[in-house]
């Protein structure tokens, strides 16, 4: 549940629904363009809640992409989520949650498959990037990642097109294994997005075959 609460802090929205007898309801929704974190998302979470997909559109300008989401509809979840510092409109302005020392390396796993990229530089240098649009999270979690062994690193963002995004980032070679170590180690496919992991996995193969 760590690794699910990550995600909801990326791609997750929290807000209240009123019913046609004027009871308010509290209602999780979380999307993603790519079906599998979603289809994940819900059979670690037990649950049946429908899947829906929305076809790529025009707003006022505004391009919306394709989207899988689904929505639930639960009070006693909702106010967990509340308490575990999920709030409407969080985007901009969530706090680090209180995570055990036990579970960080999960939530920071589902932080990083939502809001998180791993890609090649010209083909051989990795760039590890961890996003947000709050500030105040990015700092905390560059932090407990520094207590967790990882060296402290600058944030970038926060100017001009990226006014509301911050992130810090891993490049070097040692730092992709410890933190590929830091998400994968004794973790079953069922709790990781296989595009990234598969990114890694042929970072590394051609690093051994560089040395053959």
């Amino acid at each position: 549940m760590a690794y699910v609460l990550g995600l909801i802090y990326t791609d997750g929205n929290l807000h209240l629904r009123k019913t046609r007898s004027g009871y308010e309801m509290g209602v999780l929704s979380f999307a993603q363009k790519d079906k599998e974190l979603v289809e994940k998302m819900l059979k670690l979470m037990k649950c049946d809640a429908k899947i829906r997909f929305r076809k790529r559109r025009v707003l006022e300008n505004i391009t919306a992409g394709e989207l899988y989401y689904f929505s639930i509809g639960n009070n006693d979840l909702a106010n967990d989520l509340r308490r575990l510092g999920v709030t409407p409109k969080k985007s901009l302005s969530m706090k680090f949650p209180e995570i055990p020392t036990d579970y960080l390396s999960h939530f920071v796993h589902g932080f990083f498959d939502g809001d998180g990229s791993v890609y090649l530089a010209n083909k051989k240098f990795i760039r590890i990037t961890l996003l947000s649009g709050s500030y105040d999270f990015i700092e905390a979690l560059n932090y407990k990642l520094r207590d967790a062994g990882f060296p402290l690193r600058r944030i970038y963002g926060g100017y001009k097109s990226q006014k509301n995004a911050h992130f810090i980032r891993y490049t070097s070679h040692k730092q992709a294994l410890e933190f590929f170590n830091f998400l994968y180690r004794g973790v079953s496919s069922e709790m990781y997005y296989e595009r990234k992991h598969q990114i890694f996995l042929g970072y590394f193969e051609k690093k051994v075959d560089q040395v053959k």
